[in-house]
C-alpha cells in the first residue's frame, strides 16, 4: 500500500502514555529488501558485492555486521543531520493512510518542528487505542500543504534519518535525494545482526541494538525520530565511514516508493 498524501499535491517531480500532546509511528514490518545500492534498475537486481552506475558500491550483507562498539570520534557535522517521523490516521471510504502528525528534530535531538496535520479527506479512523488521536487534535491543525512546504524547508540540504523513511516521505508527499537519507530500516550490518533480511520495526531494532524499549504509551513521532536518531549516532562512524569510501551500506526501499526518492 502506498500512503496517502490527502488531497494535497506532491512536491515530487513527476508526479510514554500521558496525553495526546505527547501522541510513535510504528511503521512496518515484513518488507524483503534487495542488497542492492542506488543505482540503475539493472543495478538493483544484483544480491552482491560490486559497483553500480551510481559510482557506489554496494555492500554484501554477509561480509559486514554491526560492530559490537562504536569508535569515538568527532560526530560528522552535525548540523547537516535532522531526524523525521510521522504519523498517521485513516482516511476515506477505502481508508487510505494519511498524515496526521510530524516531528523533526536536530542531531541533538532538539526538536525543529511538531505540528498535528488536518486531513482534508474524511477521517474514518482515528487509531486512537495507538495514537491517542481524536477529532479535535487534528480540527485546527495546519493544512497538509503547509505542512509540506515547511517540512520541506526544514530538510533541504539536510542528510535525513529515520526508521522506513519511504512511507514518511509517502505521507508527506515530498521527494529527497537518496544518497541523503540514513534508513536504520534498511542498513545492512543491522539485517546482518539479527540474521534477518526484511525490514525490523523500530522498536525492535531498539530493543536488540541498544537495549531499550519505546512505545510503551502512545505513538509518538518525536520519541521514534530520537530512537532512530539515537541508534545511526551508535554507528555513525561506521556508516559514514562506507559512504566516504564510495560505498552504499544500506538496501532499497520498496521499490513502489522510489519516486519519492531522488
Amino acid at each position: 500500500m502506498i500512503y496517502g498524501r490527502d488531497a494535497s499535491s506532491s512536491t515530487c517531480p513527476n508526479e510514554p502514555q500521558t496525553s495526546v500532546s505527547s501522541p510513535t509511528n510504528t511503521v512496518s514490518s515484513g518488507y524483503s529488501v534487495a542488497y542492492t545500492s542506488w543505482g540503475s534498475p539493472s543495478s538493483r537486481s544484483s544480491a552482491t558485492s560490486g559497483s553500480s552506475s551510481s559510482g557506489y558500491t554496494y555492500v554484501n550483507v554477509k561480509e559486514t555486521q554491526v560492530s559490537s562498539t562504536s569508535r569515538m570520534q568527532p560526530p560528522h557535522e552535525p548540523h547537516r543531520y535532522v531526524a523525521l517521523s510521522t504519523q498517521f490516521v485513516y482516511a476515506g471510504a477505502q481508508r487510505v493512510p494519511v498524515l496526521a502528525r510530524v516531528s523533526v528534530t536536530d542531531y541533538r535531538g532538539n526538536v525543529l518542528y511538531d505540528s498535528f496535520v488536518r486531513p482534508t479527506i474524511r477521517v474514518e479512523d482515528y487509531r486512537t487505542l495507538v495514537t491517542g488521536l481524536q477529532a479535535e487534535h487534528l480540527a485546527s491543525a495546519p493544512h497538509p500543504a503547509a505542512v509540506r512546504e515547511q517540512v520541506s524547508a526544514i530538510v533541504r540540504g539536510k542528510i535525513v534519518v529515520g526508521h522506513s523513511m519511504w512511507i514518511h516521505f509517502s505521507l508527506l508527499g515530498m521527494c529527497h535525494p537518496a544518497i541523503d537519507t540514513r534508513d536504520v530500516a534498511l542498513f545492512l550490518p543491522f539485517h546482518r545482526t539479527l540474521s534477518s533480511s526484511s525490514v525490523k520495526p523500530l522498536k525492535t531494532l531498539v530493543s536488540h541494538l541498544m537495549r531499550r524499549k519505546i512505545g510503551q504509551g502512545y505513538e509518538h513521532p518525536l520519541e521514534e525520530a530520537r530512537a532512530a536518531l539515537d541508534l545511526f549516532r551508535s554507528y555513525e562512524d561506521q556508516w559514514e565511514d562506507e559512504v566516504r569510501a564510495g560505498a552504499w551500506p544500506s538496501a532499497l526501499p520498496p521499490s513502489s516508493y522510489g519516486r519519492f526518492f531522488t
